[in-house]
Protein backbone atom coordinates (compact mmCIF):
# COMPACT_ATOMS: atom_id res chain seq x y z
CA UNK A 1 0.00 0.00 0.00
CA UNK A 2 1.25 3.41 -0.71
CA UNK A 3 1.45 6.10 1.61
CA UNK A 4 -1.00 8.74 1.49
CA UNK A 5 0.57 12.13 2.17
CA UNK A 6 0.08 14.01 5.03
CA UNK A 7 0.66 17.95 6.13
CA UNK A 8 1.36 16.76 9.95
CA UNK A 9 4.72 16.49 9.43
CA UNK A 10 6.98 13.54 10.88
CA UNK A 11 4.20 11.78 12.81
CA UNK A 12 4.53 8.49 11.12
CA UNK A 13 5.60 5.98 13.90
CA UNK A 14 8.41 3.45 12.36
CA UNK A 15 9.22 1.60 15.72
CA UNK A 16 9.62 -1.89 14.93
CA UNK A 17 8.75 -1.35 11.14
CA UNK A 18 10.71 -4.33 8.71
CA UNK A 19 13.29 -3.09 5.98
CA UNK A 20 11.02 -4.02 3.70
CA UNK A 21 8.19 -1.76 4.88
CA UNK A 22 10.58 0.78 4.35
CA UNK A 23 11.82 0.22 1.21
CA UNK A 24 7.99 -0.01 0.20
CA UNK A 25 7.24 3.53 1.52
CA UNK A 26 10.78 4.63 -0.16
CA UNK A 27 9.42 3.62 -3.11
CA UNK A 28 5.97 5.69 -2.71
CA UNK A 29 7.94 8.61 -1.74
CA UNK A 30 9.92 8.26 -5.09
CA UNK A 31 6.98 7.84 -7.37
CA UNK A 32 4.91 10.69 -5.01
CA UNK A 33 8.18 12.93 -6.24
CA UNK A 34 7.84 12.31 -10.05
CA UNK A 35 4.46 13.20 -10.00
CA UNK A 36 5.61 16.41 -8.77
CA UNK A 37 8.15 17.13 -11.33
CA UNK A 38 5.73 16.40 -13.70
CA UNK A 39 3.39 18.68 -12.41
CA UNK A 40 5.61 21.45 -11.71
CA UNK A 41 6.62 20.77 -15.58
CA UNK A 42 3.40 21.62 -16.24
CA UNK A 43 2.57 24.76 -13.94
CA UNK A 44 5.76 26.53 -15.41
CA UNK A 45 4.60 26.03 -18.83
CA UNK A 46 1.17 27.64 -17.98
CA UNK A 47 2.95 30.64 -16.26
CA UNK A 48 5.27 30.63 -19.15
CA UNK A 49 2.32 31.63 -21.94
CA UNK A 50 1.21 34.48 -19.54
CA UNK A 51 2.39 38.03 -19.98
CA UNK A 52 5.45 39.25 -18.04
CA UNK A 53 4.97 40.60 -13.73
CA UNK A 54 7.24 39.24 -10.82
CA UNK A 55 4.60 36.71 -9.85
CA UNK A 56 5.41 34.88 -12.81
CA UNK A 57 9.06 35.17 -12.87
CA UNK A 58 9.05 34.36 -9.20
CA UNK A 59 6.49 31.21 -9.65
CA UNK A 60 8.62 29.94 -12.58
CA UNK A 61 12.16 30.13 -10.76
CA UNK A 62 10.39 28.72 -7.66
CA UNK A 63 9.13 25.52 -10.16
CA UNK A 64 12.42 24.95 -11.77
CA UNK A 65 14.61 25.17 -8.21
CA UNK A 66 12.20 22.52 -6.90
CA UNK A 67 11.58 19.90 -9.69
CA UNK A 68 15.77 20.26 -9.69
CA UNK A 69 15.90 19.70 -6.04
CA UNK A 70 12.73 16.79 -6.15
CA UNK A 71 15.08 15.54 -9.24
CA UNK A 72 18.27 15.27 -6.95
CA UNK A 73 15.92 13.29 -4.02
CA UNK A 74 14.58 10.91 -6.59
CA UNK A 75 18.02 10.46 -7.46
CA UNK A 76 18.75 9.53 -3.10
CA UNK A 77 15.66 7.10 -3.32
CA UNK A 78 16.58 5.19 -6.02
CA UNK A 79 20.03 4.68 -4.98
CA UNK A 80 18.48 3.84 -1.68
CA UNK A 81 16.43 1.11 -3.18
CA UNK A 82 18.69 -0.49 -5.10
CA UNK A 83 21.35 -0.95 -2.14
CA UNK A 84 19.26 -1.36 0.86
CA UNK A 85 18.54 -5.22 0.54
CA UNK A 86 21.98 -5.96 0.20
CA UNK A 87 22.66 -4.81 3.95
CA UNK A 88 21.95 -1.11 5.42
CA UNK A 89 25.37 1.02 5.74
CA UNK A 90 26.32 4.30 7.76
CA UNK A 91 25.90 5.70 4.51
CA UNK A 92 22.83 4.93 3.94
CA UNK A 93 21.81 6.46 7.12
CA UNK A 94 23.73 9.60 6.63
CA UNK A 95 22.23 9.88 3.02
CA UNK A 96 18.75 9.51 4.79
CA UNK A 97 19.58 12.28 7.04
CA UNK A 98 20.81 14.47 4.89
CA UNK A 99 17.71 14.12 2.58
CA UNK A 100 15.31 14.86 5.94
CA UNK A 101 17.37 18.56 6.43
CA UNK A 102 17.40 19.48 2.82
CA UNK A 103 13.26 18.71 3.14
CA UNK A 104 13.52 20.89 6.09
CA UNK A 105 15.26 23.88 5.07
CA UNK A 106 13.27 23.38 1.62
CA UNK A 107 10.11 23.82 3.76
CA UNK A 108 11.68 27.49 4.77
CA UNK A 109 11.61 28.42 1.28
CA UNK A 110 8.36 27.44 0.29
CA UNK A 111 7.33 29.60 3.23
CA UNK A 112 9.39 32.76 1.93
CA UNK A 113 7.75 31.71 -1.70
CA UNK A 114 4.58 32.50 -0.15
CA UNK A 115 5.06 35.39 1.93
CA UNK A 116 7.19 37.29 -1.16
CA UNK A 117 4.15 37.16 -3.17
CA UNK A 118 1.39 37.52 -0.68
CA UNK A 119 -0.16 34.48 -1.70
CA UNK A 120 -2.22 34.05 1.65
CA UNK A 121 -4.01 37.35 1.19
CA UNK A 122 -5.13 37.42 -2.57
CA UNK A 123 -7.51 36.48 -4.41
CA UNK A 124 -7.30 33.73 -7.47
CA UNK A 125 -8.53 36.09 -9.86
CA UNK A 126 -5.00 37.02 -11.40
CA UNK A 127 -3.88 33.86 -13.15
CA UNK A 128 -0.14 34.10 -12.23
CA UNK A 129 -1.00 34.31 -8.44
CA UNK A 130 -3.61 31.58 -9.04
CA UNK A 131 -1.04 29.63 -10.60
CA UNK A 132 2.16 30.24 -7.94
CA UNK A 133 -0.40 29.06 -4.89
CA UNK A 134 -0.96 26.10 -7.02
CA UNK A 135 3.29 25.68 -6.66
CA UNK A 136 3.33 27.09 -3.34
CA UNK A 137 0.57 24.24 -2.11
CA UNK A 138 2.71 21.15 -4.15
CA UNK A 139 6.36 22.16 -3.05
CA UNK A 140 5.15 22.49 0.14
CA UNK A 141 3.16 19.18 0.55
CA UNK A 142 6.33 17.59 -0.90
CA UNK A 143 8.91 18.86 1.70
CA UNK A 144 6.29 18.39 4.28
CA UNK A 145 5.69 14.60 3.49
CA UNK A 146 10.02 13.71 3.42
CA UNK A 147 10.22 15.09 7.25
CA UNK A 148 8.87 11.78 8.09
CA UNK A 149 12.33 10.64 6.92
CA UNK A 150 13.49 11.72 10.41
CA UNK A 151 11.84 8.63 11.77
CA UNK A 152 12.86 6.34 8.94
CA UNK A 153 16.43 7.44 9.80
CA UNK A 154 16.16 6.51 13.50
CA UNK A 155 14.90 2.83 12.79
CA UNK A 156 17.98 2.62 9.68
CA UNK A 157 20.08 2.85 12.48
CA UNK A 158 19.32 -0.43 14.02
CA UNK A 159 19.78 -2.36 10.62
CA UNK A 160 23.44 -1.09 10.03
CA UNK A 161 25.57 -3.96 10.00
CA UNK A 162 23.02 -6.90 9.93
CA UNK A 163 23.41 -9.57 7.34
CA UNK A 164 21.35 -8.62 3.80
CA UNK A 165 17.77 -9.52 3.01
CA UNK A 166 16.79 -10.86 -0.23
CA UNK A 167 12.72 -10.23 -0.63
CA UNK A 168 11.42 -13.64 -1.63
CA UNK A 169 9.98 -12.29 -4.44
CA UNK A 170 12.93 -12.26 -6.57
CA UNK A 171 12.90 -13.98 -9.68
CA UNK A 172 14.24 -17.54 -9.20
CA UNK A 173 16.60 -16.73 -11.95
CA UNK A 174 18.56 -14.58 -9.57
CA UNK A 175 19.78 -17.26 -8.56
CA UNK A 176 20.92 -18.80 -11.75
CA UNK A 177 24.18 -17.65 -13.28
CA UNK A 178 26.75 -18.24 -15.75
CA UNK A 179 30.02 -20.45 -14.88
CA UNK A 180 32.66 -22.48 -16.33
CA UNK A 181 31.05 -25.89 -15.90
CA UNK A 182 30.07 -28.63 -17.68
CA UNK A 183 26.63 -27.27 -18.67
CA UNK A 184 27.82 -23.37 -18.64
CA UNK A 185 25.00 -22.54 -15.73
CA UNK A 186 25.61 -22.79 -11.89
CA UNK A 187 23.73 -22.37 -9.45
CA UNK A 188 24.37 -19.15 -6.57
CA UNK A 189 24.75 -20.93 -3.36
CA UNK A 190 24.71 -17.97 -1.68
CA UNK A 191 21.40 -16.49 -2.92
CA UNK A 192 19.57 -19.55 -2.60
CA UNK A 193 20.35 -19.23 1.35
CA UNK A 194 20.14 -15.90 1.75
CA UNK A 195 16.73 -16.50 0.30
CA UNK A 196 15.43 -18.09 3.47
CA UNK A 197 17.19 -16.49 6.03
CA UNK A 198 14.56 -13.74 7.33
CA UNK A 199 15.64 -11.16 9.65
CA UNK A 200 13.94 -11.57 12.98
CA UNK A 201 12.25 -8.06 14.10
CA UNK A 202 14.15 -5.39 16.38
CA UNK A 203 13.13 -5.43 20.12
Amino acid sequence: MARQRSMIAGMTDYTGVPLDDILQHMRAWRENLTGDVVALGHMAARLQALPDGPEKGGGRDHARYFSDLLGRYIADFDRLIAELPAGVRPRHVEMVGQLFESSRQAEDSCVLFKQRYRLDMRGDEDPAVAICSEIYVRTREAVIDLLDLSNVLLRLQTYVGEPAIVSPSAPISDALELKPNVFGLGINLNYIIGKFIRRKPSK
